[in-house]
């Protein structure tokens, strides 16, 4: 059933069935090294200091600030925004974003499916509907869409997707009570191949991207060692040290640096999303 989403959006570059899943990008690959400790953060900081689902540019960098500021270290925020904002309208929509970074963080499959039943469990009863199973897959899809480069005009059809979850209820609604517990939810994951199939190659995406990030910071190291030794040794006269020549250089900024007062931290004491937005 999952392999009707692929079908019949052809030029769609990810669904939760297709076979070929395309890559992070460069600029995301830091997100596949978050444990789902580090969403569950972004989520709490979401609830807090977000109002509605919109994301813009500031709210999105204080967010991830807060969240790890490795992040801004290896691409600059408002870069990263500009990328992730697909359709250009100043505007991340949070519960793709969110999505797509619980499909690709380092979690195993049951920390990801209970966090993600929880998340859109929006009312709260320990159950999903068909529409808050509709908006979980269409999130879900969406966010690994902007997280590998797709545009707007590649995400999957809303119909198909309704199809799917038709298909969900039928096969896991034991009781017929028009609603999905996570039990439920879980047994019509596990026993549906496509799906299963497309998780495990979402699982290769993340770890290729870890090991990207290994092989770049570990590159990023040999090239330092390099510069100080030719720093080192292009005066064989004088035989200029590193510590003198730290000295030399940084003694003038002493004391002229002062840490900011008004950044403001977020909670991280998290157990789950525990509110709705």
């Amino acid at each position: 059933m999952g392999s009707a989403l692929i079908k019949a959006t052809p030029k769609a570059s990810i669904s939760i069935s297709d076979p070929i899943i395309p890559p992070l990008l460069y600029e995301t690959q830091i997100f596949a090294t978050w444990t789902l400790n580090d969403v569950k953060k972004l989520w709490r900081c979401f609830q807090t200091q977000v109002f509605g689902f919109a994301l813009v540019e500031a709210q999105f960098e204080m967010i991830i600030s807060a969240t790890d500021e490795s992040v801004a270290e290896h691409v600059p925020l408002n870069k990263l925004f500009d990328i992730l904002d697909n359709d250009n309208d100043g505007r991340l929509d949070g519960l793709e974003f969110l999505g797509g970074l619980l499909l690709c963080c380092n979690a195993t499959f049951e920390e990801k499916a209970r966090f993600c039943f929880e998340m859109f469990d929006f009312n709260l009863n320990s159950s999903l509907s068909d529409k808050e199973l509709v908006m979980m897959i269409t999130s879900c899809v969406c966010g690994m869409n902007i997280l590998t480069g797709g545009q707007e005009e590649l995400e999957p059809d809303i119909s198909i997707v309704e199809s799917i979850v038709k298909d969900a209820f039928i096969k896991a609604d034991s009781n017929q009570n028009g609603a999905i517990t996570y039990e439920e939810f879980t047994y019509w994951a596990r026993t549906n191949r496509e799906i299963m199939a497309a998780l495990e190659k979402l699982n290769q995406l993340s770890l290729d991207a870890r090991n990207d990030i290994d092989t770049d910071d570990s590159a990023d190291e040999i090239d330092e060692g390099d510069l100080s030794d030719t720093q080192l040794d292009t005066d064989y006269n004088s035989k200029i040290t590193k510590k003198k020549f730290n000295n030399t250089i940084t003694n003038q900024w002493l004391n002229q640096i002062q840490e900011p007062t008004n950044f403001k931290y977020c909670n991280d004491d998290i157990d789950g999303p525990h509110n709705n937005l």
